[in-house]
């Protein structure tokens, strides 16, 4: 993906890259040591290849007994559908994300901000980080296993059985504006639109104080819920479209209700009112560095921060692709002549991905 400058500044920035064909004999020393070095080891190929490659959790064992061992596969490990390949575009169809965002009654809507790759991420990173946590109190080795379908099923986990019955739970309706009339985006008389939250009944009671609200509605676990809802979404609607949004939204937080103005949704309108915020850019949420193949680049900075200064984060680059393999074989200890002989080798083959 280097031709998609995006999707590198996204996903590569402060890392170092080191470039090498694993799967001929001359690098085997340099995979084996990379591998006695690291804290974890962390792969996403399909199920079999890592055994291929000699970077199976049976191997790093044997050369790493401190090391956490990831496998983030699509499927899972084992199953009829294990040797699958699978991405985020896949498992939004398998798991119905794409039908569930596009509301009741509607087209699927394909998500394009990869909402399961982005879940399958930090569900990794959380096993990670609890192998490493456990391995430093005495556990010993740990492998975490995840998987992309894992990730899209936590992302329907409000569903579920009760006593053989299904549990209703939060649905998008036909109109794509919410889950009710208390969780929805509404539009006011300039056009403009803004999300409304009443989670309460008194907040439903200070909501009636200001518009008519049907029987001041309050959802209810009876037969007439739907058609309350629909009635009280109708009221708010008809009330809401009498003022601009942004007055309505100052009157509903006046009243001490949860509202706010939705922002422009394209990628301009996101950097006018994010990364050129001056707050922003003082407290290190957006961030300014040159790199090589693009030129200066402005985005969202490091957001988790930790250690003992949490001011602090990774380095502002963006790595060429091998740029650091010199730099990391001389700390893993090869030499000179050893490094260049490496770095000279014409890559013949590439591993299955």
């Amino acid at each position: 993906m280097r031709a998609a400058a995006y999707a590198v500044a996204a996903c590569q920035r402060g890392k170092r890259s080191l470039a090498l064909d694993i799967s001929v004999a001359r690098a085997r020393p340099v995979v084996e040591r990379l591998l006695g070095w690291a804290d974890v080891v962390r792969h996403n190929f399909r199920v079999g290849v890592a055994e291929r490659l000699g970077i199976d959790a049976a191997t790093v064992a044997r050369l790493n007994q401190g090391a956490v061992y990831c496998h983030a596969s699509a499927f899972g490990g084992t199953g009829p559908r294990a040797m699958f390949p699978g991405n985020d575009a896949l498992m939004q169809a398998v798991t119905g994300f794409e039908r569930a965002i596009g509301g009741a009654g509607n087209d699927p809507i394909a998500a394009t901000w990869i909402p399961i790759d982005m879940t399958g991420g930090w569900v990794a990173a959380a096993g990670v980080l609890a192998g490493l946590y456990a391995q430093a109190t005495g556990g010993g080795a740990q492998q975490v296993a995840t998987s992309l379908l894992g990730a899209g099923i936590l992302l329907h986990s409000g569903v579920f059985w009760r006593d053989g019955e299904l549990v209703r739970g939060p649905s998008l309706d036909g109109a794509q504006t919410g889950y009710g009339p208390g969780y929805r985006i509404y539009q006011g008389g300039d056009g403009h639109w803004f999300a409304l939250v009443v989670p309460t009944p008194d907040a439903w009671r200070r909501l009636g104080g200001l518009v008519e609200v049907p029987e001041h509605y309050v959802p209810l676990r009876d037969g007439d819920a739907d058609s309350v809802a629909r009635r009280a979404e109708a009221a708010l609607e008809t009330a809401f479209a009498t003022a601009p949004a942004a007055l309505w939204v100052g009157r509903l937080r006046d009243c001490g209700l949860l509202a706010e103005l939705i922002e422009p949704a394209d990628r301009d309108g996101f950097r006018r009112a994010i990364l050129d915020d001056p707050v922003n850019r003082q407290l290190g949420r957006v961030v300014c560095y040159e790199t090589a193949d693009w030129g200066r680049f402005e985005q969202i900075g490091p957001l988790l921060r930790c250690g003992p200064d949490a001011g602090s984060g990774p380095r502002l680059m963006l790595p060429g692709v091998g740029e650091h393999t010199a730099e990391i074989l001389a700390e893993l200890g090869f030499s000179a002549e050893d490094a260049g002989a490496l770095l000279a080798a014409k890559v013949t083959s590439q591993p299955e991905t």
